[in-house]
């Protein structure tokens, strides 16, 4: 599916239509595995991200740290797919595991949220594990929680995250779910 080059997504309808909602689309969205000379970037958005998502929490670990997990928990057989602003900055990223169906990160910059970088970067899921895919996020991420059933993905159980101790639930998306992409 990737062969180092860019991939050029370009949607035709520049506002559509989601549950009588209008949601911004993108004219143009540059989406690109990610590298090594990237693990910066990602670990800094990443950071930035989900002290955006988790505002309650209160000691968040410094740059080092999320650095050296990229470097560790981003590597094969995960993949790292990016999404690109027009002059090339990274606004977000997704970690897939192919191998399990499983969409192991997804984040989008707080400034960038909103405006269909997520939803297209699940689509690259749903092309590159077209049997289905699950993910977990945190039971106390509300946003997630309402993006991914917008998204049409199946709410499943609530288990306990075996890094973090923290509560998550499961999404589940299926090759016969209803396809939401925007």
């Amino acid at each position: 599916w990737f062969d180092g080059r860019w991939r050029q997504l370009r949607h035709q309808k520049v506002i559509r239509l989601h549950r009588n909602r209008t949601m911004y689309a993108l004219n143009t969205l540059s989406i690109r595995r990610a590298t090594q000379d990237d693990d910066q970037a990602i670990a800094a958005l990443w950071r930035q991200s989900w002290a955006s998502a988790n505002r309650w929490a209160t000691d968040i670990a410094p740059l080092e740290a999320w650095l050296e997990r990229v470097r560790t928990e981003f590597r094969a057989p995960k993949d790292v797919v990016l999404s690109l602003d027009e002059q090339g900055e990274i606004n977000g990223f997704m970690v897939i595991d192919l191998l399990r169906g499983y969409v192991d990160q997804l984040f989008i910059a707080p400034a960038h949220q909103g405006h269909g970088l997520g939803g297209a970067l699940l689509d690259v899921a749903c092309e590159r594990m077209p049997h289905g895919w699950t993910l977990h996020v945190g039971r106390a991420n509300m946003g997630a929680q309402r993006f991914y059933a917008q998204y049409g993905l199946s709410r499943g159980a609530l288990s306990v995250d075996p890094k973090s101790g923290r509560e998550r639930l499961a999404y589940r998306w299926n090759s016969d779910s209803e396809f939401k992409s925007f």
